[in-house]
Parts: C-alpha cells; structure tokens; sequence
C-alpha cells in the first residue's frame, strides 16, 4: 500500500517579505528555508536592540550617524524582505 506523499502549502511571499522587514530572518522561518542565515539574522538584530536600549543614543556621537545607521538599517531590511519574497515564490 502506498502511502500519500505530503503536500507542502505555499506559502505567501509577501507574508515572509512583511515578516523580514518587521524581524529580520522572521521570513526565512515562515519559509522555511535557510534557517541557520534566519537564526543569526534574529540573533544579530537582537543584539542591536540590546545595544541601544543599554547604551542608548549617547553612545552616538553626531546626528549624522544616527541618520546613516537609520538608513543602513531600511537598506538591509528591506534587502531581506526581496529576498524572503523571492524565496517564498520559489
């Protein structure tokens, strides 16, 4: 007797794109794929929270950083979202 293989669900690209943008590495897990990059990401961010709540914005020194780490931080989270939407289309 043969068993039925199981299906697998898509799953939403745009739902793993929302997801790395509000967590990085979020839509990777929802994906399901490239779940080591997904755990580091989510380690990394975590990090950087803890970072700013402990030292806060004294730790930096000019507005201009503030202003470059804000827009390295959009850059790369929207980066992840291209690519967890891409993987999920796959």
């Amino acid at each position: 007797m043969k068993s039925k293989p199981k299906q697998v669900a898509k799953k939403s690209p745009w739902a793993a794109a929302i997801l790395n943008v509000l967590i990085l590495g979020a839509g990777y897990l929802y994906v399901g794929k490239r779940k080591t990059f997904a755990y580091l990401l989510l380690a990394g961010q975590l990090l950087c929270f803890v970072g700013w709540y402990v030292l806060g914005w004294a730790a930096l020194t000019t507005r201009s950083s503030n202003l470059y780490i804000l827009l390295a931080s959009l850059v790369l989270n929207f980066a992840f979202a291209y690519d967890a939407y891409h993987e999920a289309k796959q």
